[in-house]
């Protein structure tokens, strides 16, 4: 053994495989190892004290640590006093030129068995109470406990030397005290509990509810639960009658779950979290303490015990052969009488049953209210409630009749909120106020960010909405539509007040702003007068007349040179007209027409500008109009840009801070959506009018979601702590559930489509199908979304059409070579829902122009 992680490594399982508990240990001399494992018998010297003697005499740097440590003693929620008891000690260890932590007491032996009987079990379909046993130390190795991370160590035990966490930035004994009760399971499956929730939650409103999902792509693990009651700590007692079978929900979707606890009574509770990957999908996760004293009166339980399957789709679902859930969590919010129509793909033949339950029926009453059909391996499931309330959907699948049927998902439909009914109590002085300040702003501000935020502050205290709270977000929403109208004239930005204008036309307050919108409407017909009509009326076709020239007058190279200098394009890339050709054939959201209109001189570069300058003034306007009326209109663009900066560098007085340019209008305009040290590769405007905008600089690579105020509300930059998420993030769009779906190109070739959640977490990674992609490299080239809300991705080299769910999931693909298009490259859809498919030149095909295709594609 040369190495210190083998020297450790032999000590630790040597020292395992000793029999301290039973077996015979002679006394040997002072100091020597037979005189240390003799101490360890007697419990004169700790394991720890032990391991770290033995490790020195190896040579290796060894501290023993002192502290408390929360062993399977500790209750969530316990005191400081009583935490204070559970005194221990463990190693420090220095291998591999980095500290690790080992804990050889917790390394080599467990207690199973110890049960207080603090708590009532009221989960699982009966009330059992819990016999106190002190439980009995059973020998067991667990790799878990050597060389333990200190992120993670530190949640376990809590050294009384700070410094000895090993941690940049310390935990507090605070953070550890009020931590949920974690345990091994918790880290081995990347678990995270929601926004860091403490582990003591205090119910608002007879209401607690935990969020928890793992960090492991596409986890296959499962979470249970069991809700117990503690009858010391409660003032109330849990009656026999009461058969608590069923009152947390546990609402899935994927890797997310989310247990809403309701309770019906007031006491203390704690919520134990099983789960883990099958086999081992019963393993002890976590505890929370739970504490009501606003019980729900006469709350009923779910309608049903879901088990482990729970409410909502899991990732094993399409083990089941079920694919595409048209609704993606646990819990849908339905109307009385009014039928819900939920969609699945089926990827194998099935028989599938669907029942619904309800607490006052029996199955076979609820029969009429629930059918359903399969078409072309698409199920539709046809649900209406007979009154209000909450029912079950339970459905069953199996692949041949002779098999028994297996519950495969759960929807509870509910007509109230699934959070169930609140009780409000009197409002104290502060409350009033902040009641009596809403109305007050409701009839008087201008201003919908001050209505927000008073709008936040009442809703942050849950106080009942006696029409007030309605009223003030009327008032906000014709604010804000106000707001954006009076900007976007300010502003004069063509494509800004033209989607300003339509929002306020399809509001419910078009009567109230249709002076306004009027003004607005005559500031965009102003706009679209000026000089840039002449370019957003050129037809594809006279830009066309650009591309016939082989070898142009240097005065149309020049212009056409300075143009693409401005929108961008690297001096390198476009030194001949060959490549100016090139870019010239771009089509979609790079076309030369589109890049000008959403040009923005934050884009512009200096150097940029300068040459420019230079190569428009070797030239005039009637002899570039004589040899071509296209790069005539170009270069007025160039020179009348060139020139609008110039004098505004000229007029220190006419400089703001932030500024662009509208090209729809030549008028610069304050922008809030400058990046700093970003250079945008991708831009995409999501449904409400928020910007996503992709690329790199000085080392990130990111995507950046920015709302209309130019506050950046999501970065998303990093999987793990210092772990881009992206290689080169080519191409960007959002679907309607909120999920960001980003074309990500590797440097290497090839790529792969990564989707992110709302809260920045990769939810799915498409890299291709597994057959079309096996000799030939995925490489994604655009996206866009679909009618009915799927996503397309354009994969040219095998001519292929991935088409995925708004939850990143390969539904299908099109072999587009089959009806004669070959090299698809570029996605656009026509509000009308006809497909755009432009493609690349073959390799050595001598077509002048590359093709474009009009398409429809049914059922997507």
């Amino acid at each position: 053994m040369t190495t210190d992680i083998e020297k450790v490594r032999s000590l630790f399982v040597w020292m395992g495989c000793q029999n301290f508990q039973s077996g015979s240990i002679p006394n040997g001399k002072e100091d020597s190892p037979l005189s240390y494992m003799s101490k360890v018998k007697k419990k004169t010297m700790s394991y720890a004290a032990f391991f770290v003697k033995i490790c020195r005499a190896a040579g290796l740097k060894s501290v023993l640590i002192k502290g408390i440590a929360k062993s399977v003693v500790y209750d969530v929620g316990d005191p400081l006093e009583e935490l204070q008891q559970l005194r221990n000690n463990w190693c420090a260890i220095h291998v591999n030129g980095d500290w690790r932590f080992v804990f050889p007491l917790w390394a080599y032996s467990a207690v199973e068995g110890r049960i207080t009987d603090k708590y009532t079990l009221i989960e699982g379909g009966k009330m059992s109470r819990s016999k106190a046993s002190p439980g009995s130390a059973v020998k067991k190795f667990n790799e878990f406990f050597f060389l333990t991370d200190p992120d993670v160590f530190v949640h376990f035990a809590f050294p009384d030397n700070p410094d000895w966490q090993l941690l940049t930035v310390p935990l507090t004994l605070d953070r550890y005290l009020e931590e949920p009760y974690f345990r091994q399971p918790y880290f081995e499956n990347k678990l995270q509990v929601a926004t860091l929730l403490p582990g003591v939650q205090k119910a608002k409103h007879g209401i607690v509810e935990i969020g928890m999902k793992s960090l492991i792509e596409n986890w296959q693990g499962l979470l249970t639960y069991q809700l117990f009651f503690n009858n010391k700590k409660s003032t109330e007692v849990l009656p026999k009658k009461t058969q608590l079978s069923n009152f947390v929900l546990m609402d899935r979707c994927n890797s997310n779950w989310k247990f809403t606890v309701r309770f019906p009574i007031d006491g203390v509770y704690k919520l134990t979290i099983n789960g883990g990957v099958p086999p081992k999908s019963n393993e002890w996760v976590c505890d929370f303490k739970l504490v009501c004293k606003t019980a729900i009166e006469d709350i009923p339980p779910l309608p049903c015990d879901t088990g482990a399957v729970g409410w909502g789709p899991s990732n094993n679902l399409e083990q089941y052969g079920l694919t595409a859930p048209s609704h993606t969590h646990g819990t849908i919010l339905t109307k009385l009488r009014q039928y819900l129509y939920i969609g699945f793909t089926l990827t194998k033949k099935l028989f599938i049953r669907s029942e619904l339950i309800g607490n006052k029926y029996k199955s076979s009453e609820l029969d009429q209210y629930v059918d359903q059909r399969i078409t072309n391996r698409e199920l539709v499931v046809k649900v209406m409630v007979p009154e209000d309330g909450e029912f079950a959907l339970r459905m069953y699948a199996r692949e041949t009749k002779k098999l028994p049927e297996e519950n495969v998902i759960n929807y509870l439909i509910t007509t109230d909120d699934p959070a169930g009914p609140r009780t409000y109590r009197k409002e104290n002085a502060f409350e009033k106020n902040l009641r009596k300040e809403l109305v007050t702003l409701t009839q008087q501000t201008k201003d919908p960010d001050e209505m927000d935020k008073a709008i936040e502050r009442f809703d942050k205290l849950a106080l009942e909405d006696k029409g007030d709270l309605k009223k003030a977000k009327s008032r906000r929403d014709f604010l804000k539509i106000r707001k954006d109208l009076t900007d976007a004239t300010v502003r004069r930005h063509y494509g800004t007040l033209d989607t300003a204008i339509k929002k306020a036309r399809e509001s419910k307050y078009e009567a109230k702003l249709k002076n306004t919108t009027k003004k607005a409407e005559e500031v965009r017909n102003e706009v679209y007068s000026t000089w840039i009509h002449e370019i957003l009326e050129m037809k594809p076709s006279t830009v066309a007349e650009l591309k016939t020239y082989k070898n142009p007058p240097s005065a149309i190279f020049d212009t056409m040179k300075a143009v693409y200098l401005l929108l961008g394009e690297s001096a390198n890339m476009i030194k001949t007209w060959e490549d100016i050709h090139s870019v010239l054939s771009t089509i979609g959201n790079d076309s030369l027409l589109q890049r000008i209109k959403t040009f923005q001189t934050s884009q512009l570069r200096e150097h940029a500008l300068e040459e420019a300058q230079k190569l428009t003034e070797q030239h005039d306007l009637p002899s570039i109009k004589s040899k071509s009326p296209a790069a005539g209109t170009f270069y007025v663009w160039v020179r009348d840009l060139v020139n609008m900066i110039n004098d505004e560098r000229s007029n220190p007085k006419r400089k703001k801070k932030r500024k662009e340019i509208s090209t729809f209008s030549a008028k610069t305009t304050n922008s809030v959506y400058a990046l700093k040290s970003i250079v945008p590769t991708t831009v995409y405007i999501t449904r409400d009018n928020k910007v996503l905008v992709g690329g790199s600089g000085k080392g990130r690579k990111v995507i950046i979601l920015i709302n209309q105020n130019g506050n950046h509300e999501g970065v998303y930059e990093h999987d793990q702590p210092k772990k881009p998420i992206f290689d080169f993030a080519w191409r960007t769009i959002c679907t309607r559930n909120g999920n960001i779906h980003v074309v990500d190109r590797k440097s290497g070739g090839g790529g792969r489509v990564v989707l992110l959640g709302q809260d920045g977490d990769i939810i799915n990674t498409d890299t291709g199908d597994s057959e079309i992609n096996k000799d030939i490299t995925f490489t994604p080239t655009d996206i866009v979304t679909t009618p009915r809300d799927n996503v397309i991705v354009a994969d040219p080299s095998p001519h292929t059409l991935h088409i995925l769910n708004n939850a990143g999931l390969l539904m299908t693909y099109y072999k587009t070579n089959e009806i004669n298009i070959v090299l698809p490259c570029s996605l656009a859809f026509t509000p009308k829902g006809q497909l755009y498919i432009g493609c690349q030149r073959p390799p050595g095909s001598t077509a002048k122009e590359a093709k474009l295709y009009a398409v429809t594609i049914s059922g997507c």
